[in-house]
């Protein structure tokens, strides 16, 4: 895999076009996210945020465009190259998407099992561990049922950790949540970004959260970013879109689908 000098960049996409049933979802979308940036893409639904997380982790290919990760372009790599990469990144997905059939010591161990060489004792000390850093110690032999909603996105944060990545991806993740609930896990993924030093991409449409965790808010807008900065100056925008959207008004350019 041929490794481009990638100035500090862990993800580059550059110029996304993707196209569904005739309709342009991504058009002509870019965004560069440096090593150890925390980076949050708001917009509303439907504006394409997951499809925009699904081609970062090589699970959507760009109609036109590329797709660098680490300086790899990985737009045109076949899926046994992509594995190679995605073994550097860790995926929190909207829901959980725990294994309910698994107790949460196979649901965190599970890419650890079926991915690498590490013996048994070594795979349950990783599991303890980052089950302990989300403060979830000694639940490894239940089931995701007897856990809340709560525990549930912890035990599956512990799971994108476990393989210990440089890149982590996080899908709305306070969807579902009480507001007490979503600051914990809000809190929660900060500190561990902090601490690890991982680069990080979030979309959420939670304004409470994408100010909390970002060092960088980008709103996504009809396809591509329409604009970038900090938290304070995404929240101060003077971009009509983006007022529009962070003041959650149904007047202005935003057009509200009947």
């Amino acid at each position: 895999m041929a490794n481009e000098n990638n100035d500090g960049l862990m993800i580059k996409l550059e110029g996304i076009h993707k196209f569904f049933g005739g309709k342009d979802v991504l058009k002509g979308l870019d965004l560069e996210v440096r090593e150890g940036e925390s980076v949050v893409v708001i917009g509303g639904s439907g504006s394409g945020k997951s499809v925009m997380l699904k081609h970062i982790i090589g699970l959507i290919k760009p109609d036109k465009g590329r797709v660098l990760i680490n300086g790899i372009d990985i737009t045109n790599l076949p899926e046994r190259k992509i594995n190679e990469v995605r073994r550097n990144i860790g995926m929190l997905f909207q829901e959980g998407a725990l294994f309910d059939s698994m107790s949460v010591c196979e649901n965190v161990s599970f890419s650890l099992a079926e991915h690498t060489n590490m013996k048994r004792k070594e795979i349950s000390e990783r599991v303890a561990h980052w089950l302990g850093e989300v403060g979830l110690a000694g639940i490894e032999d239940l089931r995701p049922s007897e856990l809340s909603g709560g525990m549930r996105k912890r035990v599956a944060l512990a799971r994108a950790l476990a393989y210990e990545p440089k890149i982590v991806l996080y899908d709305e993740p306070t969807t579902g949540l009480d507001p007490i609930m979503a600051d914990v896990i809000n809190s929660l993924i900060k500190e561990l970004n902090e601490k690890l030093a991982v680069t990080s991409v979030t979309i959420t449409h939670d304004l409470t959260s994408a100010v909390k965790i970002a060092d960088r808010i980008a709103m996504l807008y009809d396809g591509k970013i329409i604009d970038s900065g900090t938290p304070e100056e995404i929240m101060n925008s003077d971009n009509a879109f983006v007022h529009q959207f962070v003041s959650g008004s149904s007047e202005g350019p935003i057009k509200i689908a009947d």
